[in-house]
């Protein structure tokens, strides 16, 4: 209400302060304050913008202040995006199901006093797929393991590493350990290991890495699907068969050709007997 008293004068600026007010006029005014900020917005799901989550069904819940009416709200990825003015109810609830992977946003505005608000936004991360796979460098004779992956969205948190003897016992259970490449791999006695590796991303998905490895002397160890290590040099399966080969065709070699000398050698001695009979005879 705005009320003009009677002793309220309006003058004019001619030098004289002339009197001009003659009546007076009170008015009334309804003024409509939309909110200055979209409603508060919280998650049970995912309540930590910025951690990610595995789980793909995120659900939203704010707070509904006296006086609003109507909420309008949408899920996309573009972080600046604003609600149309269309109501989507008076709920103050929304949930989405098998959302994709990657950075999404909850956008919601609130109806009150017959006007729209400002959005207000919250982010969720999403990611469920596990790291690339990926394989294990194993040198032996260094005792050193190598390894590395990588994870398109939450990137790797870090990875845990298990060396079990399965010789000693084949049902052991694997102990893990965070480990870092490269990894030492501590002083092992001989006999025949396998080996886990996990890598984690940051929501907690994982890869595993696996493989065996066997040490039958401190000069020569075995590592599955790989190849043989003789006192510090590593040849590949394909190389060591390749080796054998030409091992095996130089002893067939040198067999069949001592085979030829020994045949030759026996033929020259039942030769010499020969002669010597037929010496004898000719004495005779």
């Amino acid at each position: 209400a705005v009320e003009f008293l009677e002793n309220s004068k309006i003058l004019l600026n001619d030098g004289k302060g002339t009197p001009i007010l003659t009546s007076n006029f009170n008015g009334v005014y309804e003024i409509s304050v939309s909110p200055a900020e979209g409603p508060k917005i919280n998650s049970p799901t995912h309540p930590d913008w910025e951690i990610w989550y595995q789980d793909a069904n995120p659900s939203f819940f704010w707070e509904k202040e006296v006086g609003m009416t109507d909420f309008s709200f949408n899920f996309s990825q573009n972080p600046q995006e604003i609600p149309d003015a269309i109501s989507e109810g008076t709920e103050d609830f929304a949930s989405y199901a098998q959302v994709s992977d990657g950075i999404w946003y909850f956008h919601l505005r609130a109806k009150k006093g017959g006007f729209w608000g400002k959005a207000s936004h919250f982010p969720v991360k999403i990611d469920t797929i596990p790291p690339e796979k990926f394989e294990l460098g194993i040198d032996l004779r260094s005792g050193f393991i190598y390894f590395e992956t990588k994870d398109f969205y939450s990137e790797i948190s870090h990875y845990e590493i298990s060396i079990l003897n399965i010789s000693e016992n084949p049902n052991a259970s694997p102990f893990f350990l965070e480990a870092t490449s490269p990894f030492k791999i501590p002083e092992r006695t001989p006999g025949k290991y396998i080996l886990i590796l996990r890598a984690y991303d940051k929501a907690g998905n994982l890869q595993t890495a696996q493989a065996q490895f066997q040490i039958l002397s401190s000069l020569i160890s075995f590592i599955e699907g790989k190849g043989i290590q003789l006192k510090g040099v590593f040849l590949p399966w394909r190389l060591a068969y390749f080796a054998l080969l030409i091992l095996i065709g130089l002893m067939t070699y040198l067999i069949f050709y001592f085979s030829l000398r020994k045949r030759g050698f026996q033929k020259g001695i039942k030769e010499i007997e020969e002669a010597i009979t037929e010496i004898k005879k000719i004495e005779e």
